[in-house]
């Protein structure tokens, strides 16, 4: 390491430590745009997806994202689609106030 050390590498590593802060804020900028996205889905999905997900089931055939999501989300003899509503919709709860933290 004392070798790695010398004027250069020093004056180097000078020069990005002067970058870093503006490199922090930047990032920060991205990642609250991330956030407030992530943010506005959640709010989507609680507003839009059970009616979304009534008139999907109404298609003979569904594919792709729609029948995974019939999959997951229709009932069953002991579920109800609020049930399966409730679950995903209290993960994504936690899973944003632990984003926001």
């Amino acid at each position: 390491c004392v070798t790695l050390c010398d004027a250069d590498f020093l004056e180097d590593l000078a020069h990005d430590l002067r970058n870093v802060p503006s490199a922090a804020r930047e990032n920060s900028k991205v990642l609250q745009q991330e956030l407030d996205a992530f943010e506005w889905a959640v709010s989507f999905v609680e507003a839009h997806a059970k009616p979304l997900i009534a008139r999907a089931a109404l298609d003979e055939e569904p594919s792709g994202m729609i029948g995974w999501l019939l999959e997951a989300m229709l009932p069953t003899a002991a579920t109800t689609v609020e049930d399966h509503l409730g679950v995903l919709l209290e993960a994504l709860r936690r899973e944003l106030s632990e984003l926001k933290r």
